[in-house]
């Protein structure tokens, strides 16, 4: 529903500055449906908005305009069709691309066309940094989905409100990449930023599942004298273990679910 509001806003901030009576959506999002944010997934959402827009006579004089480019989740495919609206004078704003990798190129060049981006996706927390400050990558990029910023945070005010002074990350940093490639990397480098942000100590493991066996690996990176006072305190506290990863995989599938029953 965020993202409804969103582009809702802008058409009408749009509308309100603009002389030209045609707004042009250019969303670049992977065609391949097994992605979460493929296009056949959102276009119910863009048609939704878009009939919203109309039915609630928001632009009475405005015609919308929807272009679709395949990104395929991929760095290179995503700019060249960010360029190719553009120079076609097929955008307005940039609906997308939803996977990292994809956003942060067209994300750099938007600035410079004076284009915003709409992105449910970018969970990485690059894309959270000051975007008034001078030398800002991603100054007209909005994010609305969730983050792996206000993840990483969650796990810091976690750490700060028990006590904890050290963190071990240990991740598949292929880990969940049909959401966005490199998913749990993203995540555990967003912990890992906060976490030399916040002083805290930390070291930081690659976990390859064809290679570890993850028991001997807890063994060897957290061993008994850690392992024995966790148990004791998680018995003390109720402390449940927390998948970072499954977690948000559980918000972005919460956010699709939302999308699809509008």
């Amino acid at each position: 529903m965020y993202f409804l509001t969103i582009i809702q806003l802008f058409v009408h901030i749009l509308g309100m500055f603009s002389e030209n009576r045609l707004v042009n959506f250019a969303i670049i999002a992977p065609r391949n449906q097994s992605r979460m944010f493929s296009i056949q997934h959102i276009v119910p959402v863009v048609n939704y908005a878009i009939e919203e827009i109309h039915n609630g006579s928001l632009l009475p004089n405005f015609n919308i305009s929807v272009h679709f480019g395949d990104s395929k989740c991929d760095s290179t495919m995503a700019p060249l069709q960010a360029f190719d609206f553009y120079m076609e004078g097929k955008v307005s704003v940039f609906l997308g691309p939803m996977c990292d990798y994809s956003l942060a190129p067209v994300a750099r060049y938007a600035p410079y066309w004076n284009l915003p981006v709409i992105s449910p996706g970018g969970f990485a927390h690059d894309f959270g940094a000051n975007k008034s400050a001078p030398e800002a990558e991603y100054s007209t990029l909005t994010r609305t989905g969730v983050t792996f910023n206000s993840l990483a945070l969650f796990a810091i005010s976690m750490f700060n409100f028990f006590n904890f002074s050290t963190a071990k990350v240990i991740y598949d940093q292929s880990g969940n990449s049909d959401i966005t490639p490199k998913f749990c990397f993203l995540a555990a480098s967003a912990i890992v930023y906060y976490s030399k942000e916040k002083k805290i100590d930390y070291s930081f493991h690659i976990y390859l599942p064809d290679v570890h066996d993850i028991k001997d690996m807890l063994k060897s990176e957290i061993g008994d004298e850690f392992g024995r006072k966790y148990q004791r305190i998680a018995q003390e506290i109720k402390i449940v273990p927390f998948n970072f990863c499954k977690g948000i995989v559980n918000a972005c599938n919460g956010l699709v679910n939302v999308l699809y029953s509008l």
